[in-house]
Protein backbone atom coordinates (compact mmCIF):
# COMPACT_ATOMS: atom_id res chain seq x y z
CA UNK A 1 0.00 0.00 0.00
CA UNK A 2 1.03 3.47 -1.08
CA UNK A 3 0.98 7.06 0.64
CA UNK A 4 -1.90 8.62 -1.19
CA UNK A 5 -0.02 11.75 -2.19
CA UNK A 6 2.87 9.97 -3.54
CA UNK A 7 0.17 7.71 -6.07
CA UNK A 8 -0.65 10.55 -6.88
CA UNK A 9 2.75 12.76 -7.68
CA UNK A 10 3.34 9.09 -9.68
CA UNK A 11 -0.07 10.17 -12.06
CA UNK A 12 0.96 13.12 -12.49
CA UNK A 13 4.54 12.51 -13.93
CA UNK A 14 2.63 10.37 -16.40
CA UNK A 15 0.15 13.06 -17.57
CA UNK A 16 -2.15 11.11 -19.61
CA UNK A 17 -4.97 12.91 -21.11
CA UNK A 18 -8.12 12.80 -19.26
CA UNK A 19 -10.09 10.44 -21.86
CA UNK A 20 -7.49 7.78 -21.31
CA UNK A 21 -8.68 4.71 -19.09
CA UNK A 22 -4.76 4.40 -18.45
CA UNK A 23 -5.09 6.96 -15.52
CA UNK A 24 -7.58 4.83 -13.58
CA UNK A 25 -5.55 1.61 -14.15
CA UNK A 26 -2.58 3.27 -13.11
CA UNK A 27 -4.43 4.54 -10.00
CA UNK A 28 -5.48 0.85 -9.37
CA UNK A 29 -1.80 -0.77 -9.77
CA UNK A 30 -0.37 1.92 -7.70
CA UNK A 31 -3.09 2.29 -4.58
CA UNK A 32 -3.88 -1.06 -4.23
CA UNK A 33 -7.16 -3.15 -3.26
CA UNK A 34 -10.41 -1.00 -1.84
CA UNK A 35 -9.26 -1.76 1.74
CA UNK A 36 -6.42 -0.17 1.14
CA UNK A 37 -8.09 3.27 0.23
CA UNK A 38 -10.74 2.90 3.11
CA UNK A 39 -7.01 2.51 5.04
CA UNK A 40 -5.59 5.61 2.63
CA UNK A 41 -8.44 7.62 4.00
CA UNK A 42 -8.60 6.90 7.85
CA UNK A 43 -4.56 8.04 7.76
CA UNK A 44 -5.66 11.63 5.21
CA UNK A 45 -8.52 12.34 8.03
CA UNK A 46 -7.30 10.67 10.93
CA UNK A 47 -3.58 11.72 10.30
CA UNK A 48 -2.72 11.14 14.08
CA UNK A 49 -5.15 8.47 15.00
CA UNK A 50 -8.92 7.99 15.22
CA UNK A 51 -10.58 11.05 16.94
CA UNK A 52 -14.60 10.83 18.26
CA UNK A 53 -16.07 13.59 16.56
CA UNK A 54 -17.97 14.07 19.64
CA UNK A 55 -15.91 13.89 22.41
CA UNK A 56 -12.51 13.53 20.87
CA UNK A 57 -11.39 10.04 22.61
CA UNK A 58 -8.72 9.11 20.44
CA UNK A 59 -9.59 5.32 20.79
CA UNK A 60 -12.43 2.97 19.24
CA UNK A 61 -13.71 -0.04 18.83
CA UNK A 62 -13.90 -1.08 15.01
CA UNK A 63 -17.32 -2.69 13.79
CA UNK A 64 -16.47 -4.68 10.49
CA UNK A 65 -19.62 -5.01 9.51
CA UNK A 66 -20.62 -2.54 6.51
CA UNK A 67 -18.78 -1.38 3.63
CA UNK A 68 -16.97 1.00 5.28
CA UNK A 69 -15.76 0.18 8.93
CA UNK A 70 -17.48 1.52 11.63
CA UNK A 71 -16.05 3.04 14.67
CA UNK A 72 -17.90 3.18 18.16
CA UNK A 73 -15.74 5.52 20.49
CA UNK A 74 -14.95 4.15 23.97
CA UNK A 75 -15.09 6.98 25.95
CA UNK A 76 -18.85 8.38 25.14
CA UNK A 77 -19.62 5.25 22.42
CA UNK A 78 -20.78 7.42 19.38
CA UNK A 79 -20.58 5.31 16.16
CA UNK A 80 -18.48 7.33 12.87
CA UNK A 81 -18.11 5.94 9.72
CA UNK A 82 -14.81 7.50 8.00
CA UNK A 83 -17.85 8.92 5.35
CA UNK A 84 -19.64 10.95 8.09
CA UNK A 85 -19.23 14.48 7.48
CA UNK A 86 -17.17 14.54 4.14
CA UNK A 87 -18.10 14.76 0.47
CA UNK A 88 -18.79 10.58 0.34
CA UNK A 89 -21.64 10.31 2.91
CA UNK A 90 -24.58 8.81 1.91
CA UNK A 91 -22.37 7.26 -1.07
CA UNK A 92 -22.71 3.78 -2.40
CA UNK A 93 -19.41 4.98 -4.48
CA UNK A 94 -16.18 3.69 -3.49
CA UNK A 95 -13.24 5.44 -2.15
CA UNK A 96 -10.84 4.23 -4.71
CA UNK A 97 -13.41 6.05 -7.07
CA UNK A 98 -14.04 9.14 -5.07
CA UNK A 99 -10.55 9.28 -4.24
CA UNK A 100 -9.70 8.92 -8.18
CA UNK A 101 -12.12 11.83 -9.38
CA UNK A 102 -10.59 14.06 -7.01
CA UNK A 103 -7.22 13.25 -8.68
CA UNK A 104 -8.44 13.87 -11.95
CA UNK A 105 -10.35 17.66 -10.82
CA UNK A 106 -7.32 18.31 -9.28
CA UNK A 107 -5.55 18.25 -12.89
CA UNK A 108 -4.73 21.97 -13.40
CA UNK A 109 -4.14 20.96 -17.32
CA UNK A 110 -7.49 20.19 -18.62
CA UNK A 111 -11.07 19.60 -16.92
CA UNK A 112 -13.38 16.61 -16.57
CA UNK A 113 -16.66 16.08 -17.77
CA UNK A 114 -19.52 13.78 -16.85
CA UNK A 115 -19.12 11.64 -19.13
CA UNK A 116 -15.03 11.10 -19.63
CA UNK A 117 -15.95 10.31 -15.90
CA UNK A 118 -18.74 7.80 -16.71
CA UNK A 119 -15.92 6.25 -18.99
CA UNK A 120 -13.14 6.44 -16.78
CA UNK A 121 -14.78 4.60 -13.41
CA UNK A 122 -17.45 2.88 -15.16
CA UNK A 123 -20.36 4.73 -13.05
CA UNK A 124 -23.64 5.71 -14.60
CA UNK A 125 -23.54 9.45 -16.45
CA UNK A 126 -26.41 10.36 -13.40
CA UNK A 127 -23.52 8.90 -10.81
CA UNK A 128 -20.83 10.26 -12.76
CA UNK A 129 -22.33 13.94 -13.39
CA UNK A 130 -23.76 13.73 -9.25
CA UNK A 131 -20.07 12.65 -8.03
CA UNK A 132 -18.65 16.39 -10.16
CA UNK A 133 -20.99 18.30 -8.47
CA UNK A 134 -20.84 17.71 -5.04
CA UNK A 135 -17.40 18.13 -5.04
CA UNK A 136 -17.96 21.46 -7.33
CA UNK A 137 -20.17 23.04 -4.47
CA UNK A 138 -18.10 21.63 -2.12
CA UNK A 139 -14.73 24.04 -3.86
CA UNK A 140 -17.95 26.88 -4.68
CA UNK A 141 -18.23 27.27 -0.84
CA UNK A 142 -14.83 27.17 0.16
CA UNK A 143 -13.98 29.66 -2.73
CA UNK A 144 -16.96 31.92 -2.28
CA UNK A 145 -15.74 32.85 1.30
CA UNK A 146 -12.02 34.06 0.18
CA UNK A 147 -12.52 38.00 -0.31
CA UNK A 148 -10.02 39.66 -2.48
CA UNK A 149 -7.99 42.57 -1.05
CA UNK A 150 -5.28 45.17 -1.71
CA UNK A 151 -4.62 46.68 -5.25
CA UNK A 152 -7.51 44.76 -7.29
CA UNK A 153 -7.48 45.29 -11.07
CA UNK A 154 -9.61 43.08 -13.32
CA UNK A 155 -12.59 43.43 -16.32
CA UNK A 156 -15.39 42.11 -18.07
CA UNK A 157 -15.32 39.10 -19.85
CA UNK A 158 -17.27 36.31 -21.84
CA UNK A 159 -17.93 33.02 -21.26
CA UNK A 160 -19.28 30.85 -24.45
CA UNK A 161 -19.14 28.14 -27.08
CA UNK A 162 -18.60 30.64 -29.30
CA UNK A 163 -15.43 32.88 -29.63
CA UNK A 164 -15.51 36.68 -28.56
CA UNK A 165 -17.41 38.78 -30.97
CA UNK A 166 -15.69 42.38 -30.69
CA UNK A 167 -18.98 43.95 -32.20
CA UNK A 168 -20.55 46.19 -29.31
CA UNK A 169 -23.99 43.93 -29.15
CA UNK A 170 -23.54 40.96 -26.96
CA UNK A 171 -24.98 37.34 -28.37
CA UNK A 172 -27.06 34.91 -25.85
CA UNK A 173 -24.56 32.51 -25.88
CA UNK A 174 -22.10 35.28 -24.88
CA UNK A 175 -22.13 35.05 -20.64
CA UNK A 176 -20.56 38.70 -19.07
CA UNK A 177 -18.31 37.53 -16.64
CA UNK A 178 -16.04 39.39 -13.98
CA UNK A 179 -12.52 38.79 -13.89
CA UNK A 180 -10.70 40.01 -11.10
CA UNK A 181 -7.29 39.50 -9.22
CA UNK A 182 -5.48 41.16 -6.01
CA UNK A 183 -2.04 42.03 -7.64
CA UNK A 184 1.20 42.54 -6.17
CA UNK A 185 3.79 45.61 -7.23
CA UNK A 186 4.87 43.80 -10.43
CA UNK A 187 1.25 43.51 -11.16
CA UNK A 188 0.81 39.71 -11.08
CA UNK A 189 -1.77 38.39 -9.30
CA UNK A 190 -1.31 36.41 -5.80
CA UNK A 191 -5.35 35.49 -5.78
CA UNK A 192 -8.10 35.40 -8.77
CA UNK A 193 -11.69 35.50 -8.66
CA UNK A 194 -14.46 35.40 -11.62
CA UNK A 195 -17.97 36.28 -10.92
CA UNK A 196 -21.06 35.84 -12.96
CA UNK A 197 -22.74 39.29 -13.88
CA UNK A 198 -26.71 39.61 -13.31
CA UNK A 199 -28.43 40.64 -16.63
CA UNK A 200 -29.66 44.08 -14.78
CA UNK A 201 -25.96 45.49 -14.48
CA UNK A 202 -25.30 45.00 -18.53
CA UNK A 203 -25.75 47.30 -21.02
CA UNK A 204 -24.99 44.97 -24.30
CA UNK A 205 -20.95 44.62 -23.18
CA UNK A 206 -20.59 47.26 -21.29
CA UNK A 207 -20.60 46.48 -17.52
CA UNK A 208 -22.57 49.24 -15.41
CA UNK A 209 -21.34 51.29 -12.46
CA UNK A 210 -23.66 49.26 -10.21
CA UNK A 211 -22.41 46.37 -11.11
CA UNK A 212 -18.94 47.32 -10.18
CA UNK A 213 -20.23 48.41 -7.10
CA UNK A 214 -21.97 45.26 -6.53
CA UNK A 215 -18.97 43.13 -7.03
CA UNK A 216 -16.77 45.05 -5.10
CA UNK A 217 -19.29 45.56 -1.84
CA UNK A 218 -19.47 41.16 -2.16
CA UNK A 219 -16.37 39.71 -3.04
CA UNK A 220 -13.75 42.63 -1.55
CA UNK A 221 -12.61 43.68 1.73
CA UNK A 222 -13.22 47.32 2.52
CA UNK A 223 -10.12 47.61 4.13
CA UNK A 224 -7.68 49.37 2.27
CA UNK A 225 -8.63 47.59 -0.79
CA UNK A 226 -8.30 49.60 -4.38
CA UNK A 227 -10.26 48.25 -6.97
CA UNK A 228 -10.00 48.90 -10.68
CA UNK A 229 -11.99 47.18 -12.90
CA UNK A 230 -12.31 48.16 -16.90
CA UNK A 231 -15.91 47.96 -17.81
CA UNK A 232 -15.23 47.11 -21.41
CA UNK A 233 -13.55 43.92 -22.14
CA UNK A 234 -11.48 45.17 -25.00
CA UNK A 235 -9.95 47.99 -23.14
CA UNK A 236 -8.44 45.54 -20.53
CA UNK A 237 -4.81 46.35 -19.66
CA UNK A 238 -3.78 43.71 -17.40
CA UNK A 239 -2.11 40.75 -19.52
CA UNK A 240 -1.70 38.89 -16.33
CA UNK A 241 -4.99 38.97 -15.16
CA UNK A 242 -6.57 38.64 -18.43
CA UNK A 243 -4.13 35.64 -19.18
CA UNK A 244 -5.08 33.28 -16.66
CA UNK A 245 -9.34 34.28 -17.92
CA UNK A 246 -8.45 33.48 -21.12
CA UNK A 247 -6.69 30.50 -19.95
CA UNK A 248 -9.80 29.26 -18.33
CA UNK A 249 -12.32 29.69 -21.00
CA UNK A 250 -10.61 27.89 -23.66
CA UNK A 251 -10.08 24.89 -21.18
CA UNK A 252 -14.13 25.30 -20.83
CA UNK A 253 -14.65 25.17 -24.39
CA UNK A 254 -12.55 22.21 -24.87
CA UNK A 255 -13.66 19.99 -22.17
CA UNK A 256 -17.68 21.28 -21.91
CA UNK A 257 -19.94 21.60 -24.56
CA UNK A 258 -22.02 24.02 -23.19
CA UNK A 259 -22.21 25.59 -19.90
CA UNK A 260 -25.53 26.50 -18.64
CA UNK A 261 -26.23 30.07 -16.43
CA UNK A 262 -27.73 28.20 -13.69
CA UNK A 263 -24.02 26.04 -13.06
CA UNK A 264 -21.64 28.32 -14.75
CA UNK A 265 -20.52 30.17 -11.40
CA UNK A 266 -20.12 26.27 -10.04
CA UNK A 267 -17.18 25.88 -12.65
CA UNK A 268 -16.08 29.28 -12.58
CA UNK A 269 -15.49 28.79 -8.62
CA UNK A 270 -13.44 25.48 -9.30
CA UNK A 271 -11.61 27.13 -12.04
CA UNK A 272 -10.82 29.95 -9.19
CA UNK A 273 -9.75 27.55 -6.59
CA UNK A 274 -7.70 25.84 -8.75
CA UNK A 275 -5.69 28.80 -10.04
CA UNK A 276 -5.64 30.27 -6.52
CA UNK A 277 -3.86 27.30 -5.06
CA UNK A 278 -1.26 27.38 -7.73
CA UNK A 279 -0.27 30.98 -7.33
CA UNK A 280 -0.06 30.31 -3.68
CA UNK A 281 2.28 27.16 -4.67
CA UNK A 282 -0.31 25.09 -2.29
CA UNK A 283 -0.53 21.21 -3.31
CA UNK A 284 -3.81 21.09 -5.06
CA UNK A 285 -4.94 17.33 -4.70
CA UNK A 286 -3.73 17.47 -0.89
CA UNK A 287 -5.62 20.56 -0.50
CA UNK A 288 -9.08 19.30 -2.30
CA UNK A 289 -8.85 15.94 -0.06
CA UNK A 290 -8.87 17.79 2.70
CA UNK A 291 -11.45 20.04 2.05
CA UNK A 292 -13.87 17.20 0.68
CA UNK A 293 -13.13 15.39 3.77
CA UNK A 294 -14.16 18.29 6.05
CA UNK A 295 -17.25 18.83 4.26
CA UNK A 296 -20.94 16.91 4.50
CA UNK A 297 -22.29 16.18 0.82
CA UNK A 298 -25.75 17.88 1.15
CA UNK A 299 -26.83 16.41 -2.26
CA UNK A 300 -30.78 14.95 -0.83
CA UNK A 301 -29.99 11.93 -3.54
CA UNK A 302 -27.26 9.03 -2.47
CA UNK A 303 -24.62 8.76 -5.50
CA UNK A 304 -24.98 4.84 -6.72
CA UNK A 305 -22.86 2.83 -8.70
Amino acid sequence: MNDIYAVIARLYQQNYPATSSSDWQSFQDLIGKEEDCVELLFQARWPSGFSCPRCEHRHAYVIQTRRLPLYQCVGCRHQTSLAVGTIMENSRIPVSKWLFTLFLVSRMDTYINAMQLRQQIQVTYKTAWSMLHAIRQTISKADTEQLLSGDIRGSIGFCGQISYSSTSTREPQEKPVIFSASVDEQEQPVAFKMVVVRPEYMKNKHLERAGVLDFTKSYVRNEGSKVQLFQRYAVCKIPSVKKLFDQTIQKFKRSYRGLTSRHLQLYLNQACYRINLTLQKAPVFESLLQLCISTPNNQRHRTAT
